[in-house]
Order: structure tokens, then C-alpha cells, then sequence
């Protein structure tokens, strides 16, 4: 049995069947996520300490980012004679400044390179939600088209790592890990309200967001 829970307002458990194989019921649905990333930044670094073998530097500067995500719900019952949609969309778009260490280490034909740094700033927050029922607007959880819009103070740190190996005096292999995480993002599942009747589709909750990412390159010094 497949069905799609729901509060009828203000206090009554409910859902709509979408298939019951006990009763010959036919129905399917189908839940779409998608998620993207992308930044840039531009920092200065200003040096702190050096020795023969390692450099510390402060780092600050201006952060770019934008985390853009959807989410599709499509039911199916009984031959299509009952569609339903309920589309929820999220941009998140991060500007803030840079405070953190970069730090060099050598040793031979080995350089490690650590970084640990947090950007404050403000966050744009951009809620879409769409629903029909049989191409008639509506869905199940979304009861009228809507968009919010919203700003909030977001906190990004991020932790990062590089090794490279110097084969040559003018090249450099390098392989690194990052991790990077978001304070305060809208994300589609969090904007969901089951109850159906107070003409409510959107509902902002606090969500957090963090990535992983790996590289590799070969740098080339003339």
C-alpha cells in the first residue's frame, strides 16, 4: 500500500491512497531530488611566521557561493485519473568575508598544505513552491502557488588539505581534500506543511548543508 500522509487542518491524521493492492487499487509515485554547488573567492594572505621548512599565513577576504536544489513529488493513481504534483525549488546565495590560517609545510620533495578558515556573512534565501491536480492548480501539500523570500546571517567554515610531490624543479603533482559546511540554508524537504486547509504551503525551517570534495593537478612553475 502506498499512500502520502497528510494533517487535515487543524488536527485530523489523513492521506490520500495512491495504490492498494489488496483492493486492485493501481497507483505509483515518483520523488525527484536534485542538488548544485558552485563558488568563487578571493582572499590575500598576509604572513604570520616562517622558517626554513614551514609558512603560517593569516588569510581574509570575499566569498561567492550559490546552492540551488529542487524537489519534484508526481503520484499516479488508477490509470492517471488522479495527478498530482507538488514542486518545491530552493536558492541560497552566500556573500561574506574570509577569517583564517594557511599554513605551508616542507620537507624534501614534499609540500602539505593545511587550511582552516570561516566566512560570515549574509545568505539570500528564495522558497518556490508549485502544485496541480490534474493540471489544476493545487497539489497535495502545496495549496496555492507561493514564493518566499528571505535573509539570514550564515556562518561557512571549511577544513582543507593538499599533499604534492615536487618530481621535477618546475613540476608538481597535488591531491587534496576539502569539506565545507552551511549554517543556515533552505532546502526543499524542510518547506513541506502536511496540513492541508490553512491555506499554507510554505514552511521555513533552519536546515544546514555541507559538502566533500577531492583534487588533483599538476602544477607547472616557469
Amino acid at each position: 500500500t502506498i499512500e502520502r500522509p497528510f494533517v487535515q487542518s487543524p488536527d485530523t491524521a489523513n492521506s490520500l491512497v495512491v495504490a492498494d493492492p489488496f483492493t486492485g487499487f493501481d497507483g505509483s509515485i515518483n520523488i525527484t531530488n536534485r542538488s548544485e554547488v558552485f563558488g568563487a573567492d578571493a582572499y590575500a594572505r598576509i604572513r604570520c611566521y616562517q622558517s626554513c621548512t614551514s609558512r603560517t599565513d593569516f588569510v581574509t577576504g570575499y566569498q561567492f557561493a550559490r546552492i540551488n536544489e529542487s524537489m519534484q513529488i508526481h503520484s499516479e493513481t488508477q490509470n492517471q485519473s488522479l495527478l498530482v504534483n507538488d514542486n518545491y525549488n530552493t536558492y541560497n546565495e552566500f556573500h561574506g568575508g574570509i577569517i583564517g590560517v594557511l599554513h605551508d609545510y616542507n620537507y624534501g620533495c614534499v609540500n602539505l598544505t593545511l587550511l582552516g578558515r570561516v566566512s560570515l556573512g549574509n545568505i539570500h534565501q528564495t522558497a518556490i513552491a508549485r502544485g496541480d491536480t490534474n493540471n489544476q492548480q493545487g497539489g497535495l501539500y502545496v495549496e496555492s502557488n507561493t514564493t518566499v523570500v528571505r535573509d539570514k546571517f550564515c556562518s561557512v567554515p571549511e577544513l582543507g588539505a593538499i599533499l604534492g610531490y615536487q618530481f621535477s624543479p618546475c613540476m608538481q603533482i597535488r591531491a587534496g581534500y576539502s569539506i565545507l559546511y552551511w549554517s543556515n540554508v533552505a532546502r526543499p524537504e524542510a518547506l513541506i506543511d502536511q496540513v492541508r486547509g490553512n491555506n499554507t504551503s510554505i514552511v521555513f525551517r533552519d536546515s544546514s548543508f555541507w559538502v566533500q570534495g577531492v583534487s588533483a593537478g599538476l602544477t607547472i612553475t616557469f
